[in-house]
């Protein structure tokens, strides 16, 4: 794939198809607030098994939201 004067190599078809569909949509997709919960079950939650995909719109917790869910203890290693 080319940008600009610089050639990338995309080991992953799947990506280039990622690519592809957004180059055709300029980059920008307008998914209405009623369909956005159907779009993210069927396409963006599929994505995630292969890219990552970045939820812009979530902001991330303050250090007291991760201290009040008890997201800063040490995983307990359980033993089936």
């Amino acid at each position: 794939m080319q940008v600009g004067h610089q050639l990338y190599l995309i080991d992953n078809p799947y990506i280039l198809s990622v690519i592809d569909f957004f180059k055709h949509q300029q980059e920008t997709i307008y998914i209405p607030r009623s369909e956005y919960e159907d779009f993210q079950e069927k396409i963006l939650s599929v994505l995630e098994e292969r890219i990552t995909v970045n939820y812009s719109y979530l902001k991330r917790a303050t250090r007291k939201q991760v201290i009040e869910q008890g997201f800063d203890l040490e995983n307990e290693q359980i033993i089936y």
